[in-house]
Formats: structure tokens, sequence, C-alpha cells
């Protein structure tokens, strides 16, 4: 990160939650105070709880990178099984056996879902998303092998900095529910 004398990285802690769902619902497209109208920023387009969080850090990870007390932002990663009653999700691993990764299909790899990552507005620019990376890819070291996300097609500021910033690249598209989603993958 830029800022590396104030900021730092880490697994998210009990204290982190509060903030982690403070920080999704400015980024919610559709809710009150969210970035409704304004994808060009970013946005999320799904809510989740405290206690979602929580079962996703106990499942792979949640990190966070933090300004002393300040949340700067946020990345998660289940397995797939985690999501197993997430119809999008399934949507996306449904097609992994089509999707060609490295020479072989995704299906093939130990892959985990990346996402949600949210970067606060006065932080974005500052290294925070491939630092919220890294240590994503720390926390995981020798669990996973691939790294796996879906970006709307609304989103072209997301996709951006995955491919930019994370290393991501784009490895197929699927449909769900009238909206277009490009699949991306990085090995961890």
């Amino acid at each position: 990160m830029d800022d590396r004398s104030t900021l730092t990285c880490r697994r998210a802690a009990d204290g982190d939650y509060e903030q982690i769902v403070a920080l999704q619902d400015a980024n919610l497209r559709g809710l009150p105070g969210g970035s409704a109208g304004v994808p060009a920023d970013g946005f999320l387009s799904a809510r989740f709880t405290i206690a979602q969080y929580r079962a996703m850090n106990e499942d792979l990870a949640v990190v966070v990178a933090s300004d002393g007390e300040a949340l700067a932002g946020y990345l998660c990663a289940q397995s797939p099984a985690f999501n197993r009653d997430v119809p999008i999700v399934q949507t996306m691993v449904a097609g992994f056996d089509a999707i060609d990764f490295g020479g072989r299909p995704l299906s093939r790899w130990s892959t985990c879902i990346c996402g949600p990552v949210v970067v606060a507005g006065e932080y974005r620019g500052r290294g925070v998303f491939p630092a919220l990376y890294a240590e994503l890819k720390q926390q995981l070291a020798g669990l996973q092998k691939v790294g796996v996300c879906f970006i709307s097609r609304e989103n072209p500021r997301s996709l951006k900095a995955h491919v930019d910033k994370a290393g991501m690249q784009v490895v197929s598209t699927f449909e769900f529910q009238g909206g277009r989603y490009d699949i991306l993958a990085v090995n961890l």
C-alpha cells in the first residue's frame, strides 16, 4: 500500500464486523445512502449480515485494511460449498467444467469465491485493493489454488480494479436473472 505507515492488512476480528456492514451499506446499489444510480463508482448488489460475514471468515477468510480504528476496506473469500444455497454463485460454478484456466477446466482446481470486496471512497487509489488481495493470498496459502469472482457488466470500475490491481483475468461470462456477469480468475 502507498500508506504503509498507517494502513495495515489482517484477518477480520470480532470488532470489525460492524464497520464492514456500514461500509457495505454505503456501497450497496438500491439502498438509501448507497451508490444507487452511480455505477461508475463501483457497487455491491448483495447485502450480508454480521453473522454471515463471521461465517465467511470461519469458512475461509475475511481480510481487512485498517487505518488506526478506521476501516479502509475489506475482502471476503468462501468455498464453493459455503455458497451452495446462493443461486447466482451456483449458476457460475455450474459452468466451471467448460471454463479453461491454466490449461485445464476451472472445476479441476481448488477454488475459492472471492468477494465481496469494498474500499472506502477516501482510500481509493491508495493501494488498498491490491494489498487486500495480497493479504488474502497469505491467509489462504496452501489451501486454495485459484480465486474466482463474478462482476456485473454494469460495474466497470470493479472489473478494471480486479484486472489491473489484482491480476485477475476474465475467463468467461454468464447470465443470471437478466443480468450479465464476467467470471474472473487468478492464481493464489
